[in-house]
């Protein structure tokens, strides 16, 4: 059995505080303490980017020509794709691939 690091302290270093209220200290009032909230702030969704079909396709072509990693680096430096990432590219090229795999049998 291995021994434990922790030491128990004395008492007097520590209070036990049971319950929600506010504790009240000796340089504060009740009426400085404010215990409302004032307003809650709503969360704003992050607004999606839309990707027009003409830069979709120019990313796929660079994406299967590089490979995923390579592709991301490059596209994200000109300023159509500064917010592409890995997941979405790689999102492009397998639909991509699924849209030519399905008509090739038809």
């Amino acid at each position: 059995m291995a021994k434990s690091m922790f030491t128990p302290c004395r008492k007097d270093f520590y209070e036990v505080v049971i319950g929600f209220g506010v504790p009240s200290s000796p340089t504060l009032s009740n009426e400085t303490v404010s215990t409302t909230l004032n307003v809650v702030e709503e969360k704003k969704s992050p607004k999606r980017k839309r990707w027009s079909k003409d830069v979709r396709q120019r990313a796929v072509l660079v994406g299967q020509e590089l490979g995923l990693s390579k592709a991301i680096r490059l596209l994200q430096k000109q300023p159509d794709y500064k917010d592409l990432c890995a997941s979405t590219l790689y999102y492009w090229i397998k639909s991509s691939d699924h849209h030519v795999a399905s008509a090739s049998k038809i």
